[in-house]
């Protein structure tokens, strides 16, 4: 299982870009799947981004912060949000209030994926032309919130990958604004309303 907590900054520095040098600290098999997990993740870290975009693998809260900071600017009042739980997934629900953060401005977006890793890792990406959404998930009987989701629409997918994960998943083609939610696991930072 993937631990829940960070490292320290600087007690990993640099050692999540080394396959052999996690599997080696953590006695993992190449073979077994947190083995394999390992391997992928080292691979999707390596990843160029998107034109347009940066990314980063963090390993810890100074990290993630660090990266927040720089792509969004320390100017602003940040803000974080993520999905609550996973009630509704799966089901039919409805959507309730929809309200747009920080200030629904399009604008540039920081998207961190919790990554199976033998420790807390985060894959962030900074996209711009994007806005972030808190979405009431109800019940579509009682019509009570069973859930308060985030989303994030990116309004130009036009120089992403005809092969990037968003178009296999939702079926979507390249140039097409594409909204997706953001999982509980991950977290998706803008600029607070003013």
């Amino acid at each position: 299982a993937t631990s829940g907590i960070f490292f320290r900054q600087t007690s990993l520095a640099g050692i999540h870009q080394s396959e052999d040098a996690i599997r080696k600290l953590f006695r993992i098999p190449a073979d077994a799947p947190m083995g394999k997990s390992v391997a992928t993740a080292i691979e999707l870290c390596k990843e160029a981004p998107v034109e347009g975009q940066t990314r980063r693998c963090v390993t810890s809260a100074e990290d993630m912060i660090d990266y927040v900071v720089s792509s969004l600017g320390a100017k602003s009042s940040l803000t974080a949000k993520s999905t609550s739980n996973s009630n509704g997934l799966g089901s039919d629900v409805l959507i309730g209030e929809v309200k747009a953060a920080g200030g629904g401005e399009l604008g540039r977006v920081v998207s961190c994926h919790h990554t199976t890793f033998p420790y807390l890792m985060y894959r962030c990406h900074s996209v711009p032309k994007t806005v972030l959404y808190d979405v009431e998930i109800l019940d579509p009987e009682t019509k009570g919130r069973i859930n308060l989701a985030a989303a994030i629409c990116h309004f130009d997918t036009s120089v992403w990958s005809p092969r990037h994960a968003t178009f296999q998943a939702l079926v979507y083609e390249r140039g097409m604004d594409a909204c997706h939610w953001v999982f509980p696991m991950d977290m998706a930072w803008t600029a607070a309303a003013e």
